[in-house]
């Protein structure tokens, strides 16, 4: 009895002492009006609340830079704003000092003057920020830019490089990859219609040539004539970027994928040079456009040429999608089995299709290994419109009919050649085409249902 007596008074002060442990936590929150005051509250939000305050801290950081940026152009502009005003006066003294009416005496003060104004263009040219930065010393923001020399001459001792010493090391620190996706694209619907080619080629020129244009620069500063940057300020380059291309299949030529039983898509097929759209031409050119970057600036690049990727998160709606989302989405609509979807042409137009994924490891064993390209990266699994029909139906598990309607078809036949890719980086792709359409059907089909989705689309 005293055993029970004794073990029920001690449960009854531990519930006590917790009770006002939570009634002290809960009045902590209350008066500061945070949910989490020590970790132990919510270990999950407390992870997440570290990573939200370096988030915040790297854009205070950011905001920090800006004010400073527009710091320095406002004392930049106040400074060209000056010295436009003294060489307005400078002019206006010259043509006095031309007058026959000034004698000697009256140059000589018109003289000493301009001397005066000399020495303070001099000063405003050396004009600095907060930080004592120099504004118009480039990289050399520690180094007064304009000078005399021994003859009375002024100098300049800056560059003309951009600045960089108000954003701390790891903000500014050079990329050690840098991968180029983007592009003005889409599906047959959208590359074969001819009514976006100026806006596909000028885009995705315009992409490439900047991403490769600021990689040069970069590379040039970080590995040019900055030896005075000390390593606090300026991070050292060993190696410059690499940068890898995601070319295109497309850029293969028309008359090499006439047979869809068998297409020709070797790496070195591609010439003569006979893409079917201008899409694939301004893929030509811009993989081209690489290998000419590394050549003569010493940019290490690496090229691959995808075959169809697809995969949830994809496009799948709005006319830019591609066959296997779009043929998903297609069957997805439809309430029950029995109905009907419109596909392009016969479908008997054939293709292979790569899974994500798969596209990802491959990419990577790219950019881990020597080779440059090009080399396609795809899968050698081709089926033809119509047995892409048929896959997602399976996995729909529903009874799909196919009306074939008239629409842009591209090339008749098409199918990665994995010879180059197996040799050089020991790969192969290993998911079936099925395996993929399931995992992307699934992924479309549940955006289909959600609440806040509105179709583009509208099935028959």
């Amino acid at each position: 009895m005293k055993v029970s007596t004794s073990l029920f008074n001690k449960q009854q002060v531990d519930r006590f002492s917790k009770l006002n442990e939570d009634i002290q936590s809960l009045q902590n929150k209350i008066s500061t009006g945070k949910n989490i005051i020590q970790a132990s509250d919510d270990p999950i939000g407390a992870v997440e609340l570290s990573g939200l305050q370096q988030v915040k801290e790297r854009f205070n950081q950011y905001s920090r830079n800006a004010d400073n940026a527009i710091n320095r152009l406002t004392i930049a502009d106040n400074a060209l704003q000056s010295i436009t005003n003294l060489m307005t006066r400078a002019k206006e003294l010259a043509i006095q000092a031309a007058n026959d009416t000034f004698g000697a005496q009256d140059r000589e003060a018109l003289a000493l003057e301009l001397i005066e104004m000399k020495e303070e263009i001099l000063s405003t040219a050396n004009s600095t920020d907060s930080s004592g930065a120099f504004i118009f010393g480039g990289y050399h923001t520690n180094t007064q830019p304009f000078l005399k020399n021994a003859k009375g001459n002024i100098e300049y001792k800056g560059d003309r490089g951009n600045f960089f010493n108000s954003v701390p090391y790891r903000y500014i620190q050079p990329f050690d990859e840098v991968y180029q996706f983007a592009a003005d694209m889409g599906g047959a619907g959208f590359v074969f219609t001819g009514e976006n080619d100026a806006d596909i080629m000028h885009n995705s020129v315009s992409i490439n040539l900047n991403v490769l244009e600021e990689q040069r620069k970069l590379n040039e500063t970080f590995n040019g004539d900055v030896k005075e940057w000390t390593e606090a300020n300026r991070p050292a380059l060993d190696q410059p970027t690499k940068i890898f291309y995601s070319g295109s299949a497309c850029m293969y030529p028309e008359h090499n994928q006439l047979d869809p039983d068998n297409p020709d898509c070797r790496e070195e097929s591609a010439y003569p040079a006979n893409p079917d759209s201008e899409y694939g031409w301004e893929k030509l050119f811009s993989e081209r456009l690489y290998f000419a970057y590394n050549r003569n600036h010493g940019i290490p690049v690496r090229v691959a040429r995808y075959h169809n990727i697809f995969g949830p998160e994809g496009t799948w709606d709005g006319g830019r999608e591609k066959a296997p989302a779009a043929i998903c989405r297609k069957v997805a609509y439809l309430q029950e089995s029995g109905g009907f979807i419109e596909v392009w042409g016969d479908g008997l137009q054939t293709r292979s299709f790569l899974y994500i994924d798969e596209c990802i490891e491959a990419t990577r064993r790219l950019m881990d290994s020597d080779f440059m390209g090009p080399v396609n990266i795809g899968s050698e699994e081709m089926v033809t419109i119509n047995q892409l029909v048929d896959i997602a139906a399976k996995v729909a598990d529903k009874e799909v009919s196919k009306v074939h309607i008239d629409g842009p078809l591209g090339v008749r036949g098409r199918n990665s050649n994995n010879d180059v890719i197996r040799k050089e980086l020991d790969w192969d792709y290993s998911q079936t085409l099925e395996e993929g359409i399931r995992k992307t059907y699934s992924w479309i089909s549940s955006q289909i249902e959600s609440d806040n989705y509105t179709p583009f689309y509208h099935p028959v």
